[in-house]
């Protein structure tokens, strides 16, 4: 992505002319780097751009998007989050606006329920009325599609290829095929060598380009699909507007994401626990709620990494660690890990991520931690690195530190898969803070779960102190994992049919009691 420095659009045409050679296909971030990272705050000039009197939202809308975007690729998401909600205000996009609530469940003080109800905003503003003729006409073609008792087709509708996708694409071999027969809807570009296992336990493989969705909607009608699988929820690139003409008289949201579509023509979210979820979502979607099957996968080249020795009992000093994505480590978790350094002597962290081959960003954080005492040479910031590097460099690391409010997910598998143990904070308000807590209380180690922030502080201190403690864990965790069955994909996979199987009864049911 290209960044245009704020300084160098002096006019407004200038800024009019970037979007106009975009063809709104690719938003340049219009911000200059070490002015953003070297303040407190986004940049006042890019500021004033963004809320400069006549700016078209044709254009105003992108530069939102772009201040989002890179606000959130170095965690400063809570500095913006009035031009975040301004989407709701200006804009009609359903692509625009789902990328702006996806980036609100990063912050603290947005409650699932504030969540929720953006989402069915957005379905009220962008699908409902607009899309009620192409409804009606699927609608037809649907009716009479029974639901049979064997051979029911599953479809999952996808724009891209992820864990995600892989893990549901896994489960395929160990359902039964008399009973459910799989397909692929791939509205992405073609398909990697690498995620083509994935398709061969599936019936049919289906790329779909260039279509509008009423085209695609028809597709899968004639393919005559029971139940619609979705996977991404309102997580940018997703399906929901295809999803919200209803071509499968069952459609499921499941993994991915964190709270409501806003969809009525979504019949059920899979949790895996309803103490997974926070009471507002549990409140606001209780009627939708199946028992599925865990989001449970570690990538193969890490299932053959040996375990090293702790590293603090060779080093005498604690290496705390994070290696999870930028947009959820804030402010507040920069401070909060900045207190556990100065209370534990001699400490050193240790991040990566991609936003670490910008020199001006590292040169913010080791100032920010400056700021506390801590000297360079005890923060230790890489670039992201492919799968297996990743996962040795948890046998450098004695303790993860969690970010808040959203918690790890399978960076809390794979560290626990690595024997490093993870202290994560869960209040309770937001179902993205119970990711890493269900985990961990799989795994019998809710000693490792602070409920606020004061607690987490003191958990990781204390931990930090207890050597052999910490040798313990680096010795045990992976057999907890793999006792707790967390990874068993073919007891997963029986969840997963399961929760189909209720699915469809539930339909049935409901189906018998309107006749």
């Amino acid at each position: 992505m290209k960044i245009v420095s704020v300084n160098a659009l002096k006019l407004e045409k200038d800024f009019r002319s970037q979007f106009q050679r975009s063809e709104g296909k690719e938003y340049s971030l219009f911000c200059d780097i070490k002015e953003l990272l070297s303040g407190k705050s986004i940049p006042e000039s890019l500021i004033q751009f963004c809320n400069k009197d006549g700016l078209l939202p044709k254009y105003r809308e992108p530069a939102l998007m772009s201040l989002t975007l890179f606000a959130g690729s170095f965690g400063k998401l809570d500095e913006i989050q009035s031009y975040i909600e301004e989407f709701f205000k200006i804009s009609n996009n359903p692509a625009y606006l789902h990328f702006a609530l996806y980036h609100l469940a990063y912050l603290e003080n947005y409650s699932d329920d504030k969540l929720n109800k953006l989402a069915k905003l957005v379905y009220k503003r962008c699908f409902e009325k607009q899309l009620s003729k192409d409804r009606e006409r699927i609608k037809l073609l649907t009716q009479a599609l029974v639901i049979p008792s064997e051979k029911i087709q599953v479809g999952f509708l996808v724009h891209s290829i992820t864990a995600v996708e892989t893990l549901l694409g896994s489960y395929c071999e160990h359902v039964d095929n008399n009973k459910y027969q799989f397909h692929y809807f791939y509205l992405g570009k073609e398909i990697s060598d690498k995620h083509l296992n994935l398709l061969y336990n599936c019936r049919s493989y289906n790329r779909i380009l260039e279509k509008d969705s009423l085209k695609i909607a028809e597709e899968i009608v004639k393919k005559g699909i029971h139940i619609l699988i979705d996977s991404h929820g309102v997580i940018p690139p997703n399906c929901l507007e295809i999803f919200s003409l209803k071509p499968a008289p069952i459609q499921l949201s499941t993994f991915g994401y964190w709270a409501s579509t806003g969809l009525p023509q979504i019949d059920f979210l899979n949790i895996v626990n309803e103490k997974l979820l926070s009471q507002d979502s549990l409140n606001s979607l209780q009627e939708q709620t199946l028992l599925g099957c865990h989001y449970n996968h570690i990538a193969k080249s890490a299932l053959l990494l040996e375990i090293k020795p702790t590293p603090c009992l060779d080093r005498k000093y604690i290496t705390f660690g994070n290696l999870g994505k930028i947009i959820k480590i804030n402010t507040t978790v920069l401070k909060t890990w900045a207190r556990i350094l100065q209370a534990v002597p001699d400490s050193h962290l240790i991040l990566s991520n991609n936003a670490f081959k910008i020199p001006d960003y590292c040169k913010y954080l080791l100032e920010f931690f400056h700021q506390y005492g801590i000297s360079e040479d005890k923060i230790h910031l890489l670039e992201s690195l492919v799968t297996e590097q990743y996962h040795e460099l948890y046998n450098q690391i004695d303790i993860i530190l969690d970010s808040f409010p959203f918690t790890s997910s399978s960076t809390a598998i794979d560290c626990l898969w690595m024997g490093a143990p993870i202290i994560t904070r869960c209040t309770g308000k937001k179902t993205v803070e119970n990711f890493t807590k269900e985990i961990l209380t799989i795994c019998k180690t809710p000693e490792l779960i602070a409920t606020d922030t004061e607690e987490y502080i003191t958990k990781a201190v204390e931990l930090a102190n207890d050597f052999s403690r910490i040798d313990n864990y680096k010795k045990t965790l992976r057999d907890k994992l793999l006792e707790s069955q967390f990874l068993n994909q073919k007891i997963s996979a029986q969840n997963f049919e399961k929760m189909l199987d209720e699915a469809v009864q539930k339909t049935k049911n409901k189906s018998q009691a309107i006749s």
